[in-house]
C-alpha cells in the first residue's frame, strides 16, 4: 500500500504512453517543430464550410423560428430539479477522486502533518527500512539531517532520432519545503541539417505531503523553459511525484510534469527503478514527453547520490 500513488503515477505514464506512442520522433528534425510549435503554436488547417443561402421564405421567418422554439423549451431549461439533484450528489465523488493521489498516500502511511521526520546520510543506512526516521521512534542512526540534496546525472536513448543527457537536482528539508530542478541537452545527430540541439528544464518550489520510513510523496509549482534556434520560452509547471523504498537495496522512482511551455501544451513523466549502494544510486527507467503535437520517449539510465 505504501507504493499505492507511485504506482498510480507510474500506471498514468504507461497509459499516455500507449496512447500517443512517440510516431513523430522517427522524422528527421523533431526538435526543430518542437522549438518551431513551442514559439508560434500548434498549426492546424481547418477547412471552413461555406454556409448555403436559405430560401427567401426560411429568411423571412427562420428567426422568428428560432425564437418560438427557445421561448418554448425555455422554462424547462432554465430549472431542472432532477438534473441540480444528481449534479450535488455526484460532485462530491468527482472531487475525491480528482484529490485521492494526495489524501490517499496520507491515509496510507498516517502522516499527520507534523514534520517528526529527519534525513539518514543515505537510505537503508544501519538496516533501515527507508531513508527517513521518524524521531519519535527508535534511533537505529545516530547521526540524522534536517535536510537532504540529491543530485542525478543520465543519458536517454530514443533508439531512432532523438537523444539526451541531463541534470537533476532535488533539495528537501525537514519543514517539508524544497526545490526541483532539472536541465536536459537533446540532440538529433541523424538529420539533413547536421545536428539539431535545445536545452529544456525546469524549477519548481516543492512540498512533501506525505512522509514515512519507506514512502515520500511531493508537489509543487514552478516553471518550465526551452532554448533552442535562436530563442527562449516559458511556462507554467505542476510537478508531483516521489520514492519509494520496499526494501533494500531497492529504490522506486516517479515524477511528473504537466503546464505549458510557450503556446503549446506540456507534459513529462518518468518512472525508474535503483540500487543503492550507500551514497551511490544506479538507476534505470522510461521517460515520455509530450510537447504539443510532439512526442518523446525514451529508455535512461543515470547515476543519483544521496547527500
Amino acid at each position: 500500500m505504501n507504493g499505492y500513488c507511485l504506482g498510480w503515477t507510474i500506471g498514468l505514464l504507461v497509459t499516455a504512453t500507449l496512447f500517443a506512442w512517440p510516431s513523430q520522433a522517427a522524422a528527421q528534425g523533431v526538435l526543430g517543430g518542437l522549438t518551431e510549435e513551442v514559439a508560434h503554436g500548434t498549426q492546424t488547417a481547418k477547412k471552413k464550410k461555406k454556409k448555403k443561402d436559405k430560401p427567401p421564405e426560411q429568411q423571412h421567418s427562420g428567426w422568428h423560428w428560432d425564437n418560438d422554439h427557445h421561448d418554448h423549451h425555455d422554462d424547462d431549461d432554465h430549472y431542472n430539479p432532477w438534473s441540480l439533484g444528481i449534479g450535488a450528489a455526484i460532485a462530491p465523488v468527482i472531487w475525491y477522486g480528482l484529490t485521492s493521489p494526495f489524501w490517499v498516500p496520507t491515509q496510507v502511511v498516517q502522516d499527520d502533518g507534523e514534520p517528526h521526520y529527519t534525513f539518514m546520510a543515505y537510505p537503508y543506512q544501519a538496516d533501515s527500512p527507508g531513508y527517513m526516521q521518524h524521531e519519535l521512534h527508535g534511533q537505529p542512526v545516530r547521526t540524522v539531517y534536517p535536510w537532504t540534496l540529491r543530485l542525478s546525472g543520465e543519458y536517454a536513448d530514443e533508439f531512432d532520432a532523438v537523444r539526451r543527457a541531463g541534470v537533476r537536482a532535488l533539495f528537501e528539508t525537514q519543514s517539508r519545503l524544497g526545490v526541483d530542478a532539472s536541465l536536459d541537452y537533446f540532440w538529433e545527430p541523424h538529420v539533413a541539417a547536421g545536428t539539431n540541439d535545445l536545452w529544456l528544464g525546469d524549477a519548481n518550489v516543492v512540498f512533501r505531503f506525505a512522509q514515512s520510513d519507506r514512502l515520500s510523496m511531493r508537489a509543487g509549482l514552478g516553471m518550465n523553459y526551452l532554448t533552442g534556434y535562436g530563442s527562449t520560452d516559458f511556462g507554467f509547471n505542476f510537478t508531483y511525484g516521489g520514492d519509494w523504498f520496499p526494501r533494500r537495496p531497492w529504490i522506486v522512482s516517479a515524477d511528473l510534469d504537466v503546464g505549458t511551455l510557450g503556446k503549446v501544451g506540456f507534459f513529462r513523466g518518468r518512472a525508474t527503478v535503483g540500487v543503492n549502494i550507500r551514497k551511490v544510486e544506479f538507476y534505470t527507467g522510461y521517460e515520455y514527453l509530450d510537447v504539443g503535437t510532439t512526442q518523446i520517449g525514451t529508455v535512461l539510465g543515470g547515476i543519483r547520490l544521496w547527500y
